[in-house]
């Protein structure tokens, strides 16, 4: 998957909007949850445990086609 700068640039913006989307959605369940915080909590960890690595590996895959991408 090689990268001219554009697609880059877009990437990076897929990649922001994403974030945002990831971190909205987490807002609306912390407004929405009614339980214990804790589990809630622990849960959220793991949420962003999870969504973190898919980012992770994707910038890492960029990077090793591309070289350096950062933010």
């Amino acid at each position: 998957m090689k990268l001219d700068s554009q697609d880059k640039i877009l990437l990076k913006v897929s990649l922001e909007k994403e974030l945002d989307r990831i971190n909205k959605q987490l807002t609306e369940h912390t407004n929405d949850y009614s339980g214990k915080w804790s589990d809630y909590k622990e849960k959220v960890k793991w949420d962003i445990i999870a969504n973190r690595d898919k980012v992770d590996s994707l910038l890492k895959k960029v990077n090793e086609d591309n070289g350096s991408l950062s933010w």
